[in-house]
């Protein structure tokens, strides 16, 4: 997320401080690091799944 951040606030003052062209090439690493935000609920998504199925059966020897 933070490189998101970064790459935005450069996009933002690149377009302030050195016109529409430097913000529109600027813009172009914003949706370079775009994907990166699917990357946190996908390991998310991946952390939730991986514990039900730990703990989906009980073990063999369970309550002997």
């Amino acid at each position: 997320m933070g490189a998101n951040v970064v790459s935005m606030g450069a996009a933002a003052g690149g377009y302030i401080l050195l016109g529409l062209r430097a913000g529109a090439l600027l813009g172009l690493l914003v949706m370079a690091t775009v994907p990166l935000l699917a990357v946190a609920p996908l390991l998310d998504w991946r952390r939730q799944r991986m514990a039900r199925q730990w703990h989906a059966a009980r073990p063999r020897r369970f309550g002997l």
